[in-house]
């Protein structure tokens, strides 16, 4: 009897120390429980007693829950709507070396957003001269413009407050003059710019104001 618990105590001491061992290394953790047995004694009296078992399981097989921080991360932002422009604009300035003489004009502009901060169209306008040709009988139309150019607008008006608006084209009138337009877009719709004129042709400029109705139509 005393040999059977002497070997029974030293196979508990060397399961113990495996066991110490792999938890102190970080890979295996150890879960217990017990089975019943049956110990008969020199006397032939059977009692119960639990023999503990034991076996090692890999960490590395633990499921892994991910965190709920890093997977509202990784969910893609919800893409918002972009505006474009399609607007009309009217405007009043001088024209002549001297100035004495007026320019209005009037006119659509039409930009697709490529992509939220930069936008690519075209713009028309036309109007009329006016100078005052005899003293006193008033003003009267001296001639017509023709302008027709590129658009761009640089900047998020989509998300922000304005963006700028530039445009370079040509104006037809007096002779072929470059015409290059400057100012704002922004988000409630509402675009002012100065629009300047020159080359062959006396210098003109206008300030312009308009309404884009574009921000009433969403595209992706």
């Amino acid at each position: 009897m005393k040999k059977i618990t002497l070997l029974s105590t030293l196979c508990l001491f060397w399961l113990g120390c495996l066991g110490a061992f792999a938890q102190k290394s970080g890979v295996y953790e150890a879960i217990y429980y017990s089975k019943p047995y049956h110990i008969y004694t020199p006397h032939y009296q059977a009692a119960n007693a639990h023999k503990p078992n034991r076996f090692l399981i890999n960490k590395a097989e633990k499921p892994v829950v991910a965190d709920k921080k890093e997977n509202k991360k990784q969910k893609a932002p919800s893409e918002k709507s972009k505006y474009m422009v399609l607007g009309i604009n009217a405007g009043a300035g001088f024209h002549g070396s001297s100035y004495d003489e007026l320019k209005m004009t009037f006119g659509i502009d039409i930009a697709y957003p490529i992509v939220k901060q930069f936008g690519m169209g075209v713009y028309f306008s036309t109007g009329f001269f006016m100078d005052e040709r005899y003293y006193g009988e008033g003003y009267s139309v001296s001639g017509v413009p023709f302008q027709l150019g590129l658009l761009t607008t640089i900047g998020n008006y989509h998300d922000r407050t304005a963006a700028f608006l530039f445009g370079i084209g040509w104006e037809l009138s007096y002779g072929n003059n470059a015409n290059i337009r400057l100012g704002s877009i922004f988000r409630n719709g509402l675009k002012v710019y100065a629009d300047l004129s020159g080359g062959e042709g006396p210098f003109s400029m206008t300030f312009n104001i308009g309404y884009n109705f574009g921000a009433l139509f969403k595209v992706r």
